[in-house]
């Protein structure tokens, strides 16, 4: 398992950044690479939108699964003005803070996008939404999950944890899984507190990526937490372990003016799977 530490440049101004990898990928293999991105009520400032295209179009990663999604024109707004980025909203979160997805269309291929779990509000306040896809002429389901927080947060995770578990067990037992978002929720707790125990206790199947961040690499840093997680199907973890794969959180507030106030309370969590 090998964790890279990222290197930012700023190009022009503060509002663009470029990530690049530590090492280079091979010209004769593939790769994708997807991201969560909690990105706190988008848009909240009259800058949101352009100063995200900007760093999508830096990063450029072939699936982006969004939290806090509130406006669809802004939204649309933005992936049209990316190209080769195709986007999908949500509609039914409470609030309006939906989840989505960007991909790029050149890598990310028949794509079928549907919500599962739309009455069963209690664990899922934001239904789980699903995108099945085909990269490299392969099929993949990814999930992304927007879990509760505060208050009676701790219980109805726990309760999203296990319904989704047993989903993905009976639904998906050979599929290339990729389930990723904000979870709420730190993967460090202790066994007696920690509502992914269903996951963690069945590594044979499943593997958070990022269990082991540091401190440095959390996802929320105001409070200090990492509850931004992506989990990997076990299907996937030849690849995971290639000496190509990359997993980070992308350390934007470094480069990008007034990241906090202006785009989320929230950092991108990134995994690279290189096909070796």
């Amino acid at each position: 398992m090998n964790y890279f530490i990222i290197i930012l440049i700023v190009l022009f101004t503060s509002t663009c950044t470029l990530i690049s990898p530590v090492e280079e990928i091979p010209d004769n293999l593939n790769y994708f690479d997807i991201m969560t991105w909690n990105i706190e009520q988008f848009p909240k400032h009259s800058n949101t939108t352009s100063s995200v295209i900007s760093i999508i179009n830096d990063l450029h990663p072939s699936i982006i699964a969004f939290q806090e999604i509130n406006s669809l024109s802004e939204f649309d707004i933005m992936h049209n003005q990316i190209d080769n980025y195709d986007g999908y909203r949500a509609s039914s979160a409470s609030y309006s803070i939906n989840l989505a997805y960007m991909w790029d269309s050149n890598i990310i291929k028949n794509v079928n996008i549907y919500e599962i779990f739309q009455d069963q509000w209690y664990p899922f306040p934001r239904s789980p939404l699903v995108m099945e896809c085909e990269i490299n002429n392969v099929d993949y389901i990814i999930i992304n999950n927007h879990f509760k927080c505060c208050d009676d947060g701790v219980s109805r995770r726990e309760e999203a944890v296990t319904l989704i578990k047993d989903f993905m067990d009976n639904n998906y037992p050979n599929d290339r899984i990729i389930m990723l978002g904000d979870f709420n929720d730190n993967l460090n707790d202790s066994e007696y507190s920690n509502v992914f125990i269903p996951f963690l206790e069945d590594r044979n199947d499943y593997l958070f990526i990022d269990e082991d961040f540091e401190i440095d690499n959390y996802s929320y840093p105001s409070y200090p937490s990492h509850i931004d997680h992506i989990l990997i199907s076990n299907e996937l973890f030849i690849y995971f372990n290639s000496q190509y794969t990359q997993t980070y959180t992308v350390q934007l507030d470094d480069e990008v003016q007034f990241y906090f106030s202006q785009i989320s309370d929230h950092l991108p969590v990134y995994l690279k799977l290189v096909f070796e």
